[in-house]
Parts: C-alpha cells; structure tokens; sequence
C-alpha cells in the first residue's frame, strides 16, 4: 500500500487554496495567491478542509510505511516521532494520538487548522499526510532539528534580549497571519516554539491542538498556567464545584497577547511573572494593583530591570481589560527600543528601589485541560 499524497513538504502553489504566500517574514501587504476574503470565508474553508480531509483519511499502520527513530516529543496529547518513510527516506515528524483519547473531530480540526496555516515561514509546515491507525490518528509536519524554545532557556536567567527581539518579530508574525484568519492559538509557551539555529535567528511556531476560531465559547478550564489571562483563569473548575462562577468566555486574540507578554518576560528573566492570574497569588495581585492604578503601589520590584518602553509594552499588552489590549502587531513597535536596562556593581542602572531577589518559580513546562 502507498500513501496517495506526495512526500514533499507542499510548495507555494500546491497551498494556494489553503493560504497566502509571504514574500517576507512580516510583509504588511503580502503577495496572495488567492484572496481570502473575510474571517468567515476563512473559517468555511477550514470547514471544507474538515470534510474533505474525514472523507479521505487513509488507513496504514506506522511500522509498515516509516522507520521510526526516536521520540522528539510528548505530552498529554500523544508523542512526536521523528521518522524517515520507508520507501523514499524522507524524514519528518510525525504527530500521533492515541485514538484512546482523542475525538476524530478534535484530530481533524488540529490537522486542518495546521494545514490552513502552515505556508507561513514562522509557522511549522505540513507534508499532505493525514491517516489512521488501528490506535492513532496522526499527521506528518516538517522536521525542525534544533530544540524548542524552553531548552535554552536559562533559570533565573533568560536568554539574551537580542535573541528574544528576534523571537518577538517572528511570533508576533505568526500570530498576526493567525488572528488576520480568525483564529486564536491559545497555546503560546516556550515549548510551541521551535528552533532552526542555537540564537533564534529562524524559529517556527507549532502546535495548533487548542486553536479555536474566534468567538468560540470555553465553559471551563481544569486548571491553570502562568501564561493564562485572568479572564481564562476565572474559568476554572474548582472541586467540589460543578460549574465555574464565571459565564462562558468568548475566545479571542486578547488571549493570545496576555500569553505573549508572559512568555516575553519569562525568556528575559528565566522566570514567571507569577504562577496564576487571580487573587491567590501575590506576585499577581502586586502586579494588578499597579498596572490598575487603584492605589499608590509602585512597580512591583521583579519588573524594575524593564525599561519605561518595555513596561509601556508589558502595561499595553497586559491590560487587565482584555479590550484594551494592544493588538499583535503593534508590540513589534517597540522592538528598535532597549527593553532591559544595564547592570552595574549597585544593580540595574536607574532603578529606585530594590529588584527583589523573591521572584515566582523559574520557567517550568506544564499543561492543563480545557473544554
């Protein structure tokens, strides 16, 4: 049995139906292939895409057609396998999910949605694979052989600001290209972004599993992580309760900005903010009641190493209203401008004030559930 789709990662022109081409990393008026139209029409082709994909779900068993080599990845979701196939020696990563655990539609979503997005250069491409095992769903993307972005990130320490300036442009390309979709990626972290070279010259952002349209309604969520907004920590499932206090939240791209501020501070610092938005925590609530001006509380002491037009961007993205967050684009405004302030042998440069020496927990991965 062969695989009846090519073993080529899809050229520019086999995605024009999916997608639009770009001519470079963050062109603010790409050459389109084909012209997308509105966020609806976007989301009608995902549809499309759903059932086409469901109606021609190939059957084949993973040891008969690829070699696999090792696992490059795993979490709550499946694993990530790099493989070659068997035939051509092509090499890739295969993303497999136990059928266990995962609905079909869940599968297919992630597929399509993966697909629709993947001709973009900061977004990890697909090869046209998408079957089903006896046990798996699974799908085939390009292989990128660095390490994600969590690996080099040092405790306490973070990553130099000119590799996280290049990892901002690069994202907050890709997260444009995605919100301009009417989508919301509701997974930025660390570990959903993937390396081609040790400085974060060129990276690619992956993982669509919890890519939603926007305006999808989540009910709850099981459990919180520091990237989260306090709008989705509210949503959260507390035993022995049955229902969350909250009514259900609209998915947008708001979500994704908080994220992406949390995941700036922590590759500048090598340490969280704080563990969760909401008033258990007290490095959270230090910060809420500075960034919401209800007293006269200075800059929380972690955040005194930022410049004025690094805390200007952290203030616009991490809005406490999330209709007053800044849209993507606009944090790579601030990206010709210092972030980090010099050190010297007496501390940051121009700080009054101590930087506190307490801080959240260093960077750590983690994931939780949602519905």
């Amino acid at each position: 049995m062969h695989l009846p789709v090519s073993l080529d990662p899809l050229s520019e022109q086999e995605r024009s139906g999916i997608g639009v081409r770009i001519e470079s990393v963050c062109s603010p008026e790409p050459q389109r292939m084909i012209e997308l139209g509105s966020m609806e029409e976007g989301s009608s082709l995902i549809d499309e895409l759903i059932v086409l994909t469901s109606q021609s779900l190939c059957q084949l068993e993973i040891p008969e057609h690829f070699n696999i080599i090792k696992e490059i990845g795993r979490g709550k979701y499946g694993q990530v396998l790099l493989v070659t196939h068997r035939c051509k020696g092509t090499p890739m990563a295969l993303k497999v999910l136990p059928k266990a655990s995962t609905q079909l539609q869940g599968f297919l979503r992630e597929y399509c949605i993966s697909l629709h997005l993947s001709c973009h250069p900061c977004i990890v491409g697909l090869f046209g694979i998408a079957f089903q095992s006896s046990e798996h769903y699974g799908f085939a993307q390009e292989l990128v052989t660095g390490r994600d972005l969590f690996a080099i990130i040092q405790p306490r320490v973070g990553i130099p600001e000119s590799a996280v300036k290049r990892c901002a442009v690069q994202i907050s390309c890709a997260l444009d290209f995605i919100h301009q979709r009417g989508l919301v990626h509701r997974d930025i972290k660390p570990e959903n972004i993937l390396l081609l070279d040790a400085h974060c010259q060129r990276v690619k952002l992956a993982d669509f599993g919890l890519t939603q349209r926007s305006g999808t309604l989540i009910r709850y969520i099981s459990g919180t992580l520091p990237y989260m907004s306090p709008e989705l920590c509210a949503m959260v499932l507390e035993e022995p309760q049955k229902q969350p206090k909250s009514p259900p939240l609209k998915v947008e791209p708001s979500l994704d900005i908080w994220a992406f501020a949390v995941l700036l501070f922590c590759i500048l610092t090598g340490f969280f903010p704080w563990e969760r938005c909401n008033d258990a925590d007290d490095f959270y609530m230090e910060f809420a009641d500075w960034r919401g001006g209800q007293s006269q509380s200075s800059l929380p002491s972690q955040w005194r190493r930022f410049t004025p037009a690094c805390m200007e961007m952290f203030r616009r993205m991490l809005a406490l209203d999330p209709n007053e967050r800044c849209t993507i684009g606009e944090v790579r405004r601030y990206v010709g401008k210092d972030w980090v302030r010099e050190k010297d042998a007496n501390g940051w440069v121009g700080v009054n004030g101590d930087v506190g020496t307490s801080t959240p927990s260093p960077c750590s991965s983690s994931y939780c559930d949602e519905r």
